[in-house]
């Protein structure tokens, strides 16, 4: 008998706590926090594209972007730290029309190179001081302020690309792949001509 009520006794221990783990990890997962996420994306064009990326700048600037005179009350201030890339290339559409065979040699006329491409990597650009004047926030422009810190920086990107030879670099790539190409094809002497020029 006793043995029974032994029995009795540990088997009611054994469900029950059997049944208090159970609830327990019902709770646990009744609060636990589900995150779904759904997505549908749509391909809204393609575009055909012929331009020849020959050259890639990478480029950091400093800069101070400063707004009004007043200290505190209406100046706004920022210190970012920019660094982007910029991309020199060539278009190449409609080649058939600007190429002359005549034996061995090959007359290739381009068209002028140019920036086709440049970034701010917001990745690696980093703010490291801004101080907004009170009228800025009061008046809800702080918003303004940065993406007009944002588009200068991007627009300085490719004035530094310019200003350090971006065009000149892609117009000697440009050459240099290209008569490497034409050559391996078995003409001998290659001619360039850049429009314009």
């Amino acid at each position: 008998m006793r043995r029974n009520l032994l029995r009795s006794f540990l088997a009611g221990l054994a469900i029950g706590v059997a049944i208090y783990a159970i609830g327990g990890i019902i709770r646990t997962w009744s609060e636990m926090e589900v995150e779904r996420e759904r997505h549908r994306t749509l391909l809204e064009r393609v575009e055909k594209l012929s331009k020849l990326q020959l050259v890639k700048y990478r480029i950091k600037d400093i800069m101070v972007l400063e707004k009004g005179r007043v200290p505190m009350l209406t100046r706004s201030k920022a210190l970012l730290v920019a660094s982007g890339e910029a991309y020199g290339c060539v278009d190449l559409s409609g080649m058939k029309d600007r190429i002359e065979i005549r034996g061995d040699t090959v007359l290739v006329r381009l068209p002028q190179p140019q920036v086709c491409t440049y970034r701010l990597d917001h990745r690696q650009t980093h703010l490291y001081d801004l101080n907004m004047s009170l009228l800025d926030i009061a008046m809800d422009r702080d918003e303004e302020f940065m993406d007009r810190l944002y588009s200068e920086a991007e627009e300085r990107i490719l004035q530094e690309a310019l200003r350090g030879g971006i065009l000149e670099d892609t117009r000697k790539q440009a050459v240099n792949f290209l008569r490497n190409l034409i050559t391996s094809m078995g003409f001998r002497i290659v001619v360039f001509q850049w429009e314009g020029q």
